[in-house]
């Protein structure tokens, strides 16, 4: 798993691209991608729960939003798209929206940390799988920079 603490102003807007497949079956939480001031339950993040069969989760002071898609948990690659506008979190996997939920990141910004391959705070939630390539972007991509960008990954790795 790959931690870095430093990494400003990520919550406000950006735009994240992986291409990755769950490769273990019999863990019930894994992480991928985690971005919070270092706490657990803030920020946002995208795993998967095989109880709640989550894929991206918002939490920020107020409550926890969660969205939710059919079972992903079969060794597949994927292109998932995870989007934050300041006011809301958009996600799709193979170009095919899943959900979207409310969120509005700290004010102050302190979402400084960015965890690869593991939640923030939960060691035990780590990915069991592989990640093929991770692109993350420090602005909201529009919807003519996410069509290049998902032709990009589809071309590249073949995920759908």
């Amino acid at each position: 798993f790959l931690q870095n603490t430093s990494f400003p102003d990520f919550g406000d807007n950006c735009t994240v691209y992986v291409v990755f497949a769950y490769a273990n079956f019999a863990e019930t939480t894994q992480g991928v991608i985690d971005v919070s001031t270092g706490a657990l339950n803030t920020g946002f993040n995208i795993g998967y729960d095989t109880t709640s069969l989550q894929v991206a989760q918002a939490r920020d002071a107020t409550i926890m939003r969660t969205i939710t898609s059919d079972n992903i948990l079969d060794g597949v690659f994927r292109s998932h798209h995870f989007r934050n506008t300041g006011a809301s979190l958009i996600y799709t996997i193979n170009d095919i929206s899943v959900g979207t939920v409310a969120y509005t990141a700290p004010n102050p910004n302190t979402l400084s940390q960015l965890n690869i391959g593991q939640l923030i705070g939960a060691p035990t939630y780590r990915l069991r799988g592989d990640i093929a390539e991770l692109i993350i972007y420090n602005t909201t991509h529009t919807s003519d920079q996410i069509s290049q960008m998902q032709n990009y990954l589809n071309n590249k790795w073949a995920v759908y």
